[in-house]
């Protein structure tokens, strides 16, 4: 019966879009994001995957949800994937987390250089925040500096107090890594 119901599916192919379409709906609603992401990619609403990942990515990559989310990205035409830096980001995130670093480090330029083309200042920062995160994580002190300051420079105080916050913990780990605890202890109170 599965088979019968998916050959006339597949002889209307719009009316099988449009069911995707609205399964995602429903499960996106619902707070499924791997069934929503999984329609959304059946029915070829990348700019929806983009946004679920853009929403969830971050809680996906804390939950270690690596292989899916690669996955998920992989199945976004190349093509199209270019409209979409975040998912650059996450595929950095994803390599950073699994250690290999040069490939991250490869995703957060290409992440930075489409946000800059897009004229999106808070991406950049995110971007070179990556950057810096894994010069820290293979504990390069003085190749973070630079990443650091440019991400904490991209960003509206008024708007992104969080993020500062982040960035400024982030500049005092890399100055005790560089052997300046009295600079670290600055940028600490900063962040509060």
């Amino acid at each position: 019966f599965r088979e019968f119901l998916q050959s006339r599916l597949d002889r209307e192919a719009n009316q099988t879009l449009l069911l995707h379409r609205k399964i995602a709906s429903y499960y996106y609603a619902h707070q499924f994001w791997e069934y929503a992401i999984r329609h959304y990619l059946r029915s070829g609403d990348y700019a929806n995957v983009n946004q679920v990942l853009e929403e969830q990515g971050e809680g996906l990559i804390q939950d270690g949800r690596y292989e899916s989310l690669e996955y998920w990205i992989q199945e976004i035409p190349e093509k199209i994937r270019l409209l979409y830096p975040y998912v650059h980001f996450l595929l950095g995130e994803i390599n950073r987390y699994q250690s290999r670093f040069e490939v991250a480090l490869d995703y957060y330029h290409a992440a930075e250089r489409l946000y800059e083309l897009a004229g999106n200042k808070w991406g950049c920062s995110l971007a070179l925040r990556g950057q810096a995160r894994i010069y820290l994580d293979t504990i390069r002190p003085a190749n973070a500096a630079q990443p650091l300051k440019d991400a904490l420079s991209l960003l509206d105080p008024a708007e992104s107090q969080e993020d500062m916050a982040s960035l400024l913990i982030l500049m005092a780990e890399n100055q005790l890594n560089l052997g300046d605890p009295q600079s670290a202890e600055g940028y600490l109170a900063r962040a509060r």
